[in-house]
């Protein structure tokens, strides 16, 4: 639907060698949708300069990375204030969670000054955390609110205009400053039509598909084994359980209930021992403690509230885990399973909230 023509001044990862205006002029009249430019855009006489070239918008990054609502760490937006025209950079250096050979551009700092070592040959070091997630030297983090550790060895992201920036502003303060620099320059009202049709979004951190698992903040595959195996066997204690009160439950609406969740269970067991099988692994044949411990419970209602429990240990687990899932077709499974087991939850409590109140006098 649109064109982003981003050109080599882009801070973050820069495909190309090509200069931002020699790109829009060339991909612009050959082309039958909206092309919009980028790379080290930060005022509006860069915005009049995009439109005169043919393309119909911009997209800002640095320039909106130093503003107040930006989730970058605060010492990051100091770095671009600070900057000076021509300190960015263009390295592979840091390449961790990103394919080997992919150029980035940044502020200069002691990674790239070669003061780490050899990227590609220097030993594995934490320098950070984003809660119980690494942060690797060498690797495309950049530093971020939620984060802490080394900040000044992280990924300084930053296109070439960033020795224009001089003050950390509201976005909108930003956006407006851009906008009036570029209406003095063109025809009344040019520019502000032009905003009102366009959406402005941000895009997440980007993973690629380039470093080992484990380094990049990812499970290993030893230990997808492991979590696999314990799910398994949680769940085939879930599926028992289920199945044995199925059995014996009088109410048609409690067997309906638990013959479901049984269902879902097995299923789980399923693509769980499917994805250990995948992994090269050996699935567990064993059945999780939560079996027994759940056939002691004599009341219906407490042992339906205590599969419950059960479930909520599980959504837990798959929670902590997904973050530190690469496999896209794994990640969905188990998000699915999430979902699940979320939904009975929600049927298991409804269940027992009505049997509370038909047991009151």
């Amino acid at each position: 639907q649109i064109l982003i023509a981003q050109g080599v001044e882009a801070g973050g990862h820069v495909r190309g060698l090509t200069p931002r205006n020699e790109l829009v002029r060339a991909v612009a009249p050959n082309v039958s949708v909206p092309v919009v430019a980028a790379g080290g855009i930060v005022d509006g006489g860069q915005l009049v300069e995009a439109l005169s070239l043919g393309a119909q918008g911009i997209v800002l990054g640095t320039a909106l990375l130093a503003t107040t609502e930006s989730f970058a760490h605060d010492f990051h937006k100091q770095r671009i204030v600070t900057a000076r025209a021509g300190d960015t950079v263009l390295t592979q250096a840091f390449h961790v969670n990103w394919p080997r050979g992919a150029n980035v551009r940044v502020l200069p700092n002691p990674v790239t000054r070669g003061e780490m070592g050899d990227p590609f040959t220097a030993g594995k070091r934490v320098i950070g955390k984003e809660g119980e997630r690494n942060i690797w030297l060498f690797s495309t983090d950049s530093p971020q609110k939620n984060m802490t550790g080394e900040f000044e060895h992280m990924a300084l992201y930053a296109g070439t205009g960033s020795g224009v920036i001089r003050d950390i502003v509201p976005a909108g303060e930003r956006m407006a400053a851009i906008m009036t620099e570029a209406e003095a320059a063109l025809a009344p009202g040019t520019v502000a039509a032009l905003a009102d049709e366009t959406n402005v979004s941000a895009s997440p951190v980007c993973y690629a598909r380039g470093s080992d698992d484990a380094y990049a903040g990812f499970a290993s595959r030893d230990e997808l084994i492991r979590f696999c195996n314990l799910l398994l066997e949680a769940e085939r204690a879930g599926a028992r359980i289920t199945a044995r009160m199925w059995v014996d439950a009088s109410d048609t609406g409690r067997r309906d209930l638990l013959r479901s969740i049984q269902h879902d269970e097995s299923a789980c067991c399923a693509m769980l021992r499917k994805w250990i099988l995948h992994l090269d692994g050996e699935a567990s044949d064993r059945t999780g403690d939560f079996y027994g411990k759940c056939l002691a419970i004599a009341d219906p209602d407490e042992r339906l509230a205590f599969v419950n429990r059960g479930q909520g240990w599980v959504v837990r687990k798959i929670r902590e885990m997904l973050p530190k899932i690469r496999d896209d077709a794994m990640h969905a499974d188990l998000k699915a399973m999430l979902d699940v087991h979320e939904a009975n939850i929600a049927r298991a409590d409804a269940v027992i909230t009505r049997a509370e109140i038909s047991g009151k006098p």
